[in-house]
């Protein structure tokens, strides 16, 4: 069994299938440590919302699942799972292996867990596979064992994809870019027919900028985005997750509705200042808040406290709805904070970017 699996990240469609294939697989245990072990009892709906399970299907089926949750220095395995029939391959194995990768790509230098000391063959499975015990914690029915495995860091030489906001200019985050990370490949983009950049017939709409983005991400990238560019990167993090090891948002939309959020209107002072941009940059709206809870890759927020396009409780909506986010408000700050207070908000990104 190879550990490089194709796998798909559950979504609340996939609760239900979850929460079967992960009574099974533990149905085994029951006998030996007299009741269900606690994955059987999850509550899957809110698990998949806050967590990251990833999907392995084979022969029209669900074969096993890994959820994980991101905690503040380490990637936390909640659960693994593997259908009985398929037990007593390597599946198991394959799976461990795809949550160090996630692991990896997100940053972490560990990945931890944590089983029921009867669980021997667990135990003995994660010991084989370079996980150490840390301790052992007594729960009513006896012991849990907690484990951990170091990782090689995944951050360093991460590429640096820097996305301005409907201005386009390549030149936007050069100052806040100015000395960070020196060490490690960057691109700062431009937007073909929006703001003063001349058009690309290629060019016809948000996708093609995001798929411009997805494009450069042939490994696990850091994204910094502005404004419309953020919207641009959550829908490059949902096409391909793996590829996204942190994000950095500055006054975005992000998906949600801005205007009933207290948001003002922007468009005719857009159109007043870049005449000639393409016609489809003030028609493009999108609410993604249903699928933002995928995404996750740890996320810094950053928000001027006095935007009129992007108000503060747009951000709130993004901390709340986007499971490893983090905001951070700049007092003062407008909607290009990113240049008024780029002294500032530049130490914020390069330690969230370590």
């Amino acid at each position: 069994m190879t550990d490089a699996l194709p796998f798909k990240t559950a979504t609340a469609a996939d609760a239900a299938a979850v929460r079967d294939l992960t009574r099974a697989a533990y149905a085994r245990w029951v006998p030996l440590i007299g009741r269900e072990p606690r994955p059987m009892g999850a509550d899957y709906e809110t698990a998949v919302r806050e967590h990251r399970i990833d999907l392995f299907e084979r022969d029209g089926g669900l074969a096993g699942l890994i959820e994980m949750a991101a905690k503040d220095d380490h990637l936390l395995i909640v659960n693994v799972a593997v259908a009985p029939e398929r037990q007593g391959g390597r599946l198991g194995e394959a799976l461990m292996a795809h949550a160090e990768r996630v692991a990896a790509a997100l940053g972490y230098s560990q990945t931890r867990l944590y089983t029921n000391k009867l669980m021997a063959a667990n135990v003995r499975l994660y010991l084989r596979l370079g996980y150490r015990v840390d301790r052992e914690e007594p729960i009513a029915d006896g012991f849990a064992i907690h484990m951990s495995k170091p990782l090689s860091p995944g951050g360093a030489g991460s590429k640096l994809l820097f996305l301005p906001g409907a201005g386009a200019s390549a030149d936007f985050w050069r100052p806040v870019a100015q000395g960070m990370h020196p060490d490690r490949a960057r691109r700062f983009f431009s937007w073909p027919g929006l703001g003063d950049e001349p058009p690309d017939p290629a060019v016809r709409g948000l996708e093609d900028l995001v798929g411009m983005v997805v494009a450069e991400m042939t490994e696990p990238c850091d994204l910094v985005a502005q404004s419309m560019g953020g919207l641009v990167a959550i829908k490059a993090a949902l096409a391909a997750p793996g590829q996204v090891r942190r994000l950095v948002l500055t006054a975005t939309s992000g998906g949600v509705p801005v205007r009933d959020l207290g948001g003002a209107a922007w468009k005719d002072n857009y159109r007043r200042n870049y005449p000639n941009a393409a016609p489809w940059i003030t028609e493009a709206r999108e609410d993604l808040s249903g699928r933002l809870h995928e995404i996750h890759a740890p996320t810094l927020l950053l928000w001027g406290s006095q935007d009129p396009i992007s108000p503060l409780p747009v951000g709130e909506r993004l901390c709340a709805l986007m499971p490893n986010a983090t905001l951070r408000v700049i007092a003062g700050g407008a909607h290009d904070l990113a240049q008024t207070h780029a002294a500032e908000i530049a130490p914020l990104i390069a330690s969230h970017l370590r």
